[in-house]
């Protein structure tokens, strides 16, 4: 048996131990995925502007605030379910895990309400969250609530990828490192910036059709991020 200390051999953080049993646990899930090709040009050039306004914008915060808007179309995405029942309960409001790298491992702090909260303020309350998960915060009310998680590779040339949900969330967002590729526009052939948008899923409780409507209008708000940002 391979001891910890021992020639080599590492202990892994309760950050780590904590993701492996959660994974393992999903293997005995019937998981699925669907996903979507997202032009984020605008969505580039719009965090550009609301940093030159001052506000702390980055793609992770579009995206988060794009999955946002989309989880209030579809709220089905972040239900409870208890399949001991078969009986589901959709909230409200969902609260959206945002999976953070930091120096314990990755994290995921939480959005409470994130349905609810303005852009500008959704985009402050995420770079709050980030920085203080990144500083180590020990405070545990940070992580607690989450109805379904985001995770973005941000500008790691990874490009793909299937997600898999943090049990018992039944769905997980996932938006790969974009790259720059021709495009057809108004059927000229132009460059813009690709990204590729993917929806892990717990098929036991999400169909294909519920799934492929949230990542259209993820995308479509994606492509138009000042319906996002310039709502009242």
């Amino acid at each position: 048996m391979a001891v910890a200390g021992e020639d080599g051999w590492e202990r892994f953080s309760p950050v780590d131990r904590a993701m492996g049993r959660r994974m393992e646990r999903a293997l005995k899930v019937p998981l699925t995925m669907e996903w979507t090709i997202v032009d984020v040009a605008a969505a580039l050039a719009e965090v550009k502007r609301l940093r030159g306004e001052g506000a702390p914008a980055t793609y992770n915060s579009l995206v988060a605030l794009a999955t946002a808007r989309g989880l209030e179309r579809f709220p089905q995405l972040a239900a409870s379910v208890d399949y001991e029942n078969w009986t589901k309960k959709i909230p409200e409001a969902p609260a959206l895990g945002v999976a953070v790298a930091s120096e314990r491992g990755l994290v995921v702090p939480v959005l409470s309400e994130a349905t609810r909260l303005a852009p500008l303020t959704l985009i402050e309350k995420l770079d709050e969250l980030v920085r203080a998960a990144r500083s180590g915060s020990p405070d545990p009310e940070l992580f607690r609530g989450s109805d379904i998680t985001l995770t973005n590779m941000g500008n790691i040339p990874v490009y793909g990828g299937f997600p898999i949900p943090n049990l018992p969330e039944i769905a997980i967002v996932g938006a790969s490192g974009s790259w720059e590729a021709p495009v057809v526009r108004d059927g000229q052939i132009v460059p813009s910036t690709l990204m590729r948008l993917t929806v892990g899923m717990d098929h036991r409780a999400l169909d294909g059709i519920t799934v492929g409507g949230f990542l259209v209008a993820v995308k479509d708000l994606m492509e138009d991020p000042r319906r996002l940002t310039e709502e009242s």
